[in-house]
């Protein structure tokens, strides 16, 4: 009798080990899930910082927006500037923001990203000239799910 009793208790002692290892292994889980949440949230937010900072650089010089060429009020924009450098285009092309200056084609989003929106609004003035522009642009995570950001800015013509 004295050893099934101790059988017995092996048998519950490794049921409990077994229900506190998978509590621990479920908080594992949970918690590398949100790191990868936390992570994918913090490129993203570094990915519209960049964004930002590359039109604001562009503006910076530009002279005019070609009105003609550009597509305003449109999910699927197009912006077309005449800076001093040259004509710097922005557009979405297969689910990234595209920028091209001088015939060369650059990525401005990360991989592991995409542009699911590039809106261009014009700002008029009283005398209905285009001034500057409102642009809104939603990217969105590629792995992760529930990550994305969405940025918009007005930019002025100086």
């Amino acid at each position: 009798m004295k050893k099934a009793m101790t059988l017995v208790e092996l048998v519950v002692y490794l049921a409990l080990f077994g229900l506190i290892f998978l509590s621990i292994m479920q908080f594992v889980l949970a918690t590398n899930q949100n790191n990868d949440t936390a992570r994918g949230r913090n490129l993203i937010e570094k990915n519209a910082i960049f964004v930002l900072r590359h039109l604001e650089q562009s503006f910076s010089s530009v002279q005019t927006i070609d009105e003609v060429n550009s597509i305003f009020d449109v999910d699927q924009g197009k912006l077309i500037l005449n800076t001093n450098e040259g004509t710097k285009e922005y557009q979405i092309s297969s689910g990234q923001l595209k920028y091209t200056f001088d015939g060369n084609d650059f990525d401005l989003i990360q991989p592991g990203f995409e542009a699911t929106n590039f809106k261009i609004e014009k700002i008029l003035n009283n005398g209905n000239q285009l001034v500057g522009v409102l642009i809104t642009i939603t990217m969105d995570s590629v792995n992760i799910l529930n990550v994305n950001k969405t940025i918009s800015s007005s930019f002025l013509i100086n």
